[in-house]
């Protein structure tokens, strides 16, 4: 078993610590709301993955890793991104910007759910190298050794996205004004980044299909 949890955990690491669109978030949303964001943003995360681990359990890995399913989500995840970055980028010039808003706990959950569910390649890890420790847990003790399993890997998430946020909340006192706005704007261009990037391999993939 202790062998199991080690490969579990040296596995998560290839995923969890991977920079981002959702890292990318988790830093903008902790800047401003600390600890609690990377929580909240690691709740949603989290009902977007066991969802999908469920799902691969189930034996549906062959259909996610479909071309036609990673266009449909490559673009959908794109347009989300490019939402979010414009809608970011627009909350820069607001004189409030250093002021939390009251309702960002469920814009949180929701970035979380959001930035993984629509990330491609998100999912092709969990149909592809995720896929051995949903087999491992499987063969380990069923649908139990799935909860094990999952248990041993989301807390890394937790630890790193909590991390994260609060990191980016206490360095944001090292900046000016000025220099927090650039950071800001640094942040909501990789977002855009990363949409034109969906978008554009999942273009790619699409004409080469027809």
């Amino acid at each position: 078993m202790l062998n199991f949890l080690a490969e579990v955990v040296a596995i998560t690491a290839s995923g969890a610590l991977s920079p981002g669109p959702l890292t990318i978030a988790t830093i903008r949303r902790g800047i401003e709301h600390g600890w609690k964001a990377g929580f909240q943003v690691s709740i949603g995360h989290t009902i977007g993955e066991f969802s999908l681990v469920i799902v691969l359990a189930l034996g549906f890995s062959k259909f996610l890793i479909f071309d036609f399913a990673r266009i449909i989500v490559g673009i959908v995840g794109g347009i989300a991104l490019a939402i979010y970055g414009i809608m970011q980028l627009r909350s820069i010039s607001k004189d409030d910007l250093v002021h939390p808003h009251e309702n960002y706990d469920g814009s949180s959950v929701w970035i979380g759910l959001t930035f993984s569910i629509f990330n491609p390649y998100f999912i092709v890890w969990w149909a592809t190298v995720g896929l051995k420790l949903i087999a491992d847990a499987l063969t380990y003790a069923s649908f139990m050794g799935i909860i094990v399993m999952y248990v041993a890997h989301v807390w890394m998430d937790y630890a790193w996205l909590m991390l994260l946020s609060h990191l980016a909340f206490e360095g944001k006192r090292l900046f000016s004004e000025k220099a927090y706005r650039l950071l800001l704007v640094g942040l909501s261009l990789m977002m855009l980044i990363f949409a034109t990037y969906f978008i554009v391999d999942s273009t790619l993939i699409l004409l080469a299909q027809t």
